[in-house]
């Protein structure tokens, strides 16, 4: 059986647009309302086609 490799995709860094948009989204909603905050600005973060994960993940960068 052949493995079969996924295609490991260019880390997209997030603009300031992107980060602003977060942080005012958990301001809004509430840490952990991942789904809610990514709907609400989906006109940002559609843009480099980010998951509630990546959103989870840039949060807990942000808040080091």
């Amino acid at each position: 059986l052949e493995s079969v490799k996924k295609k490991k995709q260019k880390r997209i860094p997030y603009s300031e647009e992107e980060k602003g948009a977060l942080l005012q989204g958990v301001e809004e909603f509430g840490k952990g309302e991942w789904r809610k905050i990514r709907d609400q600005y989906a006109d940002i973060f559609d843009v480099n086609k980010r998951s509630t994960v990546n959103l989870k993940d840039l949060y807990r960068t942000l808040t080091k």
